[in-house]
């Protein structure tokens, strides 16, 4: 049976928790080409600019992601990394709510490339770490992988209704600012969120 119990396996059910609420909380992207074109404006190349933006912030990441890697192997702890990257991350997210042009876009993205790599870093070795049981290693993996799955689907059910509630304007399909600035908020909440949880994992 594919399921996980808190009072069997703490540490491994906390590090899934975990990771649903980081996948919740970064499905709040999936806005970022509506944002571009509602908040800075870019109605004619915002799928464009939305692009450059995954660009940069993947470019940044892979530039962080291994030395964090190795950083971590020699601390030997995992949290530390999660908590600075999830921290990062929620200060790029509230930055964002007041960008007035792509250049501000552009290099929050970057900040959040890092921050996101630095996390992605760690990840997988997070989990690997909390693994119940070693002889069953791919069964585990697969009930920490539907995590991801369940966050990036739960967020756009609370993220959507929001903008519509906070941002809804006049114009048909047009949000404002403070729409997105509600989606972000919640973004970077349950990206914090998910850090605080880690707390109650003993070992990593």
């Amino acid at each position: 049976v594919y399921s996980i119990s808190v009072r069997e396996e703490p540490d491994f059910f906390f590090v899934w928790i975990s990771r649903l609420l980081y996948y919740t909380g970064m499905s709040a992207q999936a806005f970022m080409q509506y944002f571009l074109r509602d908040v800075i404006g870019r109605k004619d190349d915002a799928v464009i600019q939305t692009a450059l933006v995954t660009m940069i912030a993947m470019a940044t990441g892979s530039l962080v992601s291994i030395p964090c890697g190795i950083f971590s192997d020699r601390l030997g702890k995992r949290k530390p990394l999660v908590y600075l990257s999830c921290i990062t991350m929620s200060i790029t997210f509230i930055a964002w709510i007041g960008a007035h042009q792509m250049l501000d876009v552009f290099l929050w993205s970057g900040l959040f490339g890092i921050a996101n790599g630095t996390y992605l870093s760690v990840d997988y070795a997070l989990a690997c770490a909390t693994m119940p049981n070693k002889g069953e290693n791919a069964r585990f993996l697969a009930v920490w992988g539907v995590a991801a799955f369940i966050g990036s689907t739960l967020g756009p059910l609370i993220c959507g209704p929001a903008l519509y509630q906070f941002g809804r304007t006049e114009s048909n399909f047009r949000y404002s600012r403070e729409g997105y600035a509600s989606v972000l908020l919640i973004g970077a909440s349950f990206v914090l969120i998910s850090a605080l949880v880690l707390r109650f994992v003993k070992v990593a």
